[in-house]
């Protein structure tokens, strides 16, 4: 399994959704 992290000390800078679609398609790989 493979762990990603995200930072940013910016609010509203696409976090949620980025992860988001990481998540789909790491699932489709």
């Amino acid at each position: 399994m493979r762990v990603l992290a995200m930072a940013s000390q910016k609010g509203g800078s696409g976090k949620t959704t980025l992860s988001g679609h990481l998540a789909v398609q790491a699932q489709r790989a």
